[in-house]
């Protein structure tokens, strides 16, 4: 990955949808940490990838994804 990728990745909500609890960025008050993996308040651990372009949390993914008939 490009330095110029990392850093918009790293700045990037950890998933992009709006109305998930981890629309959230490294750095937000309630977030501790960084990276590709996020555990919500329920106790599992999701990780993150891009889905139909968009950087989302595996649960969106996979739910955009059965939306759109491909999974």
């Amino acid at each position: 990955m490009s330095d110029s990728a990392e850093a918009t990745e790293y700045g990037a909500y950890f998933c992009a949808n709006p109305q998930c609890v981890l629309h959230v960025r490294a750095g937000d008050a309630r977030v501790r940490g960084h990276g590709n993996w996020a555990r919500l308040p329920d106790g599992r651990t999701v990780g993150r990838s891009r889905y139909l372009g968009q950087l989302l949390c595996d649960l969106c993914g996979r739910a955009l994804l059965r939306a759109q008939g491909l999974a």
